[in-house]
């Protein structure tokens, strides 16, 4: 999903408040029968929406506080500030915003009004070795996302979505040793117009004892450095359970046919393909904001008798 709009553009955009013009005045009882119906067709103020919107978001169910357990294998705490729901509610988030759900989401962290969000889904493709760490080539791992991107647009295609383009990194891939995690931003847009509504796809690739926690960072360019810090922050919270971290890691384990250099280029195809995330980079979160106001806008059209039944 990509955001280069800040959400008061994208209300903007869908809002088309129009000035009605009244007759010169003729009676109080005409004026108020004209103000009443002006207020039963005029369209949903930006205040308006905004309320609808956040009680849509309010309404998916979140932990804002505790300990949050992530599928089997893994717990995080909450940091003050931001909220977390499970995998039933990170699927209500993305069909909101107008994408696809993958299907193995196990959890959702964002901001209150989700200018940015996180999803987690766990890959047990067993233990990657770290091995070629430096092998790691940013110019050839690009050549091979935007590969996988052109298979993912065939799948969004069958389900009817727009086509999405790899504009470049965000952030070059690199791991860090000392957290075993593997981090990359990617810069996306829409197919044929990239620079429009650009966003970031920021992933970390959380390394466990038997295969790696996806962690997928959805933010506007110019919420990146605020958004990713915020996240990296709160996944300091993050842990595997007992028995399940990376320096657990017994012989007799499965082994990942990917090391690190590996996994971040050709495996994630590979992984993608396997798994049916083919398709799992976001619609831009401006994008995203659109289609909700756009929607919010239906549904008073209709309660107000000026839309479809």
């Amino acid at each position: 999903m990509t955001r280069s709009f800040t959400l008061r553009l994208a209300l903007a955009t869908v809002l088309t408040c129009g000035t009605l013009h009244l007759r010169a005045k003729t009676t109080t009882a005409e004026s108020e029968s004209k103000d009443a119906a002006a207020e039963s067709t005029a369209d949903p103020t930006e205040d308006e929406i905004r309320a609808k919107q956040q009680e849509m978001i309010e309404a998916i169910g979140w932990t804002r506080s505790g300990k949050f357990k992530i599928g089997g294998n893994a717990e995080m705490e909450i940091p003050d500030g931001l909220q977390i729901t499970n995998g039933t509610g990170a699927s209500k988030v993305l069909r909101l915003f107008g994408n696809p759900p993958s299907g193995h989401d196990l959890a959702l962290i964002g901001a209150p009004d989700l200018t940015w969000w996180a999803t987690f889904k766990f890959v047990g493709e067993g233990y990657v070795k770290d091995d070629d760490k430096d092998k790691i080539d940013a110019e050839e791992l690009l050549k091979a996302h935007r590969e996988n991107q052109d298979q993912g647009n065939a799948e969004r295609k069958k389900m009817g979505l727009e086509e999405l383009s790899i504009n470049g990194w965000a952030v070059p891939p690199y791991y860090n040793e000392q957290s075993k995690a593997v981090e990359f931003g990617l810069r996306v847009g829409r197919k044929g117009d990239p620079s429009a509504g650009e966003s970031v796809n920021y992933n970390t690739k959380i390394l466990g004892r038997r295969g790696w926690m996806d962690v997928d960072l959805v933010c506007g360019p110019e919420e990146l450095d605020s958004s990713l810090a915020a996240l990296r922050s709160a996944l300091k919270g993050f842990t595997y359970t007992s028995g399940e971290t990376y320096a657990e890691y017994k012989k007799g384990d499965k082994v990942s046919e990917y090391g690190v250099a590996a996994l971040l280029g050709a495996g994630t195809l590979a992984v993608a393909a396997k798994t049916g995330l083919l398709a799992k980079l976001w619609k831009p979160i401006a994008i995203g904001f659109l289609a909700l106001a756009g929607a919010i806008k239906k549904g008073w059209d209709k309660i107000r008798g000026r839309g479809n039944a």
